[in-house]
This record gives C-alpha cells, structure tokens and sequence, in this order.
C-alpha cells in the first residue's frame, strides 16, 4: 500500500521536479499522522479507501512548500547555466580559423588568425579588430599564436618569431623553433642551439633569454604544461635507457628543477597542469587504447582517472572535459572528478550541435568550437556552477 502511495505522489508532483526520498517519506508520514487524528473514520468496509484518497489528497497539498521550493532551486540552476555558458557568433571569421583561436579572461576577446593577419573579437561589444598585418606572403600559422592582454607572439611559418607590445604598438623579432606559450610577461618557447633543442624563457620587457631544459634529443608529442608557476616538460626516453615518458617540472619562478617523473608509456599527449598535478593522455605508439591520469606532486605518485572512451580532453581542477563518442561521431561533455572518478555533468546537454576542440582558460573559461549551421563558439565559465 505504502509503495502505491507513494506512486501516486509521484504522479502527483510536476514532471521537471524530483522530490528525494526522505522528502517524500516525511510528506507521507505527515499526512498520516494527521488524518489518524481526525473523526473516527466510517464504516470499517471502505475505512482503506477512504484513507487511502485522504493520505494522497493531503500529501499532495503539503507536498507543495517542497514542489515550490524545488522549482526555485531549478529556475535559480538553469539561470546559472544559462550565466556561465556563452554563445559567441564571429560572423566575419571561418571555421578553420576560429579552431585555435585564444580566449583572454581579462579582455573578455577572443584573439585568431586568418594566416593573413591576426584579429581580436571583442565578445561584449561583437565587434572585430586588425591587430596584425601579414608581411606580403608570409603566413601566420593559427597554432603559431599566442596571446594575453599586453602580448601577442607569432611567427611566419617556423622562420621568424614576432612579439608585439599591446600596450605601445612595438613590435620585436626573435628567433626561436616553436612552442610558443605566453606566462604574464615572459614567453615560453623552443629554440635550437648548437645543432640541439632545448626550452627557453624570454623576458618580454628586457628581451633577457634563460635556459630552462634542455631537450634529450628523443622528442615530444605534447606542448610544455604551464600553470601555478610550474612548467612541465614531457619527452620520449631512448629504449636503451629503458624506455617511457619523462616528465621534467621547473619552478619557473626560481629557474629550478623540481623533479623527474618516467611512466611505462610512448606518448604523452596534451599535457596539463592544474591543483598541483599533471595530467596527460598517454598511450602507446599503436593507439590500441589511451589512458588518462596524472602525477601528484605532493606525493609524487602517478593515478589513473577512470574516464569513458575519448578522443581529446580538458582539464581544470576537479571539472574534466571529454570528447567522447555520440552515434557515428563525437562531442564534447562535461564531468566532475570524485576520487579519481569521473561523473556526468547535464550544464552542456541543452547544446544541440557537436562541440569541438575543449580548451580551458587558466581562470576556468572552457572554450569550445560548435559545428552548428553558424559555427558559433561557446565559453562556459565553470566557476559560476560552484555558486
């Protein structure tokens, strides 16, 4: 009896609410208690059937206080998705070029290349500006970009990298190899020295060079992770040195190597650092099955993330987005981290179109391609989901 019951109650309560169990139970038990302390009930015959009506009927009138309060905690979380997830439309940029663009916290802009020149968007005012002008033929590789408020690094297809002051419009020409990646004022990049490779830090005011690391000479498939003031740099070991991954973490404020770390792995892609941990897609050289985990480096042992087939990830804290398989195809969703496991998160379900390339921000922005009929981006600010 108490099961159909509470059937009923259900049936009674609007569909986009869910009331918990101990809700439920105490709304019941409540009903009961009071219809016990009405009148003696009639004839004995129908006394079920009588309470039974009764029980529903007064159950779902004080069900109500919690119905409405429900609704308001729904209406308050679909305000907060609908605050922290950002539709942004660059009707004058292409597909292709938006794919890299870079999204800068404090200007609220997303910066992108045509190959041609370099563009700012400004997301609050929907208006685009021409930051750079290519030299005749050269082209500006979209992965070449990098860029905060005051910054903006580039280069012309591997032969010459330039660094433009935002603030003054001066522009400087260095020489590096690659892996352009922008820390406040300094640039992070690769630069041969001597036939060899090895990883460099400028100091965009002085123009002053330090070397970092130098590199082992066996490679690396993954761009140096930087955050918190800690650079993390992953490289192939020989298979007479015994094979893996290495990662090697500078503290990039003291120019200091803070350890060493080797996994039984060939790859390690898409390194990242985030809450003091380096996390990285990690495989072997057949791709027969990836792996994703990270080295803690308060205790300096490695975890493994138990996460769902994917093909591209991101990561900030404990919020993880996965590219995962949808029919004959894939999108990107959104889970939380719980003790090295991972559960569904609903805030990007509304989004009817596939979802592209995650990338998060160091303050938490994730920024995501959509493959809708107007190639819009989106920006979700997964920090408003913890108000």
């Amino acid at each position: 009896m108490r099961r159909e019951l509470k059937q009923d109650l259900d049936a009674s309560v609007p569909v986009n609410i869910m009331l918990d169990e101990e809700k439920k139970n105490a709304i019941l038990q409540e009903a009961h208690k009071r219809i016990e302390t009405k009148q003696p009930s009639p004839k004995p015959i129908v006394k079920p059937i009588i309470t039974s009506v009764a029980v529903i009927g007064l159950a779902g009138f004080m069900a109500f206080p919690y119905v409405q309060q429900e609704l308001q905690q729904h209406a308050s979380q679909e305000v907060n998705i609908s605050n922290a997830i950002q539709q942004v439309t660059i009707r004058d940029g292409n597909y292709p070029d938006l794919i890299n663009a870079v999204f800068v916290d404090n200007t609220n802009e997303l910066i992108y290349t045509d190959g041609k020149g370099i563009y700012t968007f400004s997301v609050g005012s929907n208006t685009t500006q021409t930051l750079v002008n290519s030299k005749g033929e050269s082209q500006i590789p979209g992965v070449s970009v990098a860029a905060n408020e005051d910054w903006i690094v580039w280069d012309y297809a591997g032969k010459s990298t330039h660094i433009l002051n935002r603030l003054n419009g001066e522009i400087k020409e260095i020489n590096t190899f690659g892996f352009l990646q922008i820390v406040g004022n300094r640039l992070i990049y690769m630069a041969s020295h001597d036939g060899t490779m090895r990883y460099e830090q400028f100091d965009l005011h002085t123009f002053k060079k330090t070397l970092i690391h130098g590199s082992s000479g066996e490679g690396s498939n993954s761009y140096p992770g930087i955050n918190d003031g800690k650079l993390a740099i992953s490289e192939r070991v020989n298979k007479k040195a015994g094979g893996g991954v290495s990662f090697t973490i500078y503290d990039l404020e003291k120019n200091l190597q803070i350890g060493i770390y080797t996994l039984p792995y060939e790859r390690a892609e898409n390194v990242t650092i985030t809450d003091n941990k380096v996390y990285a897609s990690l495989s072997n050289e057949d791709k027969s099955s990836t792996t994703l985990g990270y080295i803690n480096l308060e205790d300096g042992q490695f975890y493994e993330i138990e996460v769902p087939e994917f093909d591209a990830y991101a990561i900030y804290e404990n919020y993880l987005a996965l590219s995962i398989p949808v029919k004959n195809s894939n999108t990107v969703k959104l889970f939380a981290i719980d003790n090295d496991k991972v559960e569904p998160l609903p805030y990007l379900n509304h989004i009817k179109e596939r979802l592209v390339k995650p990338r998060f921000t160091d303050k938490g922005t994730l920024v995501l391609n959509g493959e809708g009929e107007d190639r819009s981006m989106y920006l979700v600010d997964v920090n408003a989901f913890d108000n």
